[in-house]
C-alpha cells in the first residue's frame, strides 16, 4: 500500500502525507487537534499544481 501511494501521490507528498497523519495520531491522543484541521495547513502550503490532486 505504501509503494502504491508513494506512485500515485509522489514522494514528497506522501511524506507529509504520513507527518500529517502521525502528529494527528499524536495530537489526538493528547485531545489536542485532529487530522482535518492539520492537512488543511499541509494544503495551505502545498503547491498550486498539488492542491487538486490533494
Amino acid at each position: 500500500m505504501i509503494i502504491e501511494a508513494r506512485r500515485q501521490f509522489g514522494a514528497k507528498i506522501l511524506r507529509e502525507l504520513i507527518i500529517v497523519a502521525c502528529w494527528s495520531i499524536w495530537t489526538h491522543r493528547n485531545e489536542k487537534h485532529i487530522f482535518r484541521e492539520e492537512f488543511g495547513l499541509v494544503i495551505h502550503k502545498a503547491e498550486p499544481s498539488l492542491k487538486m490532486e490533494l
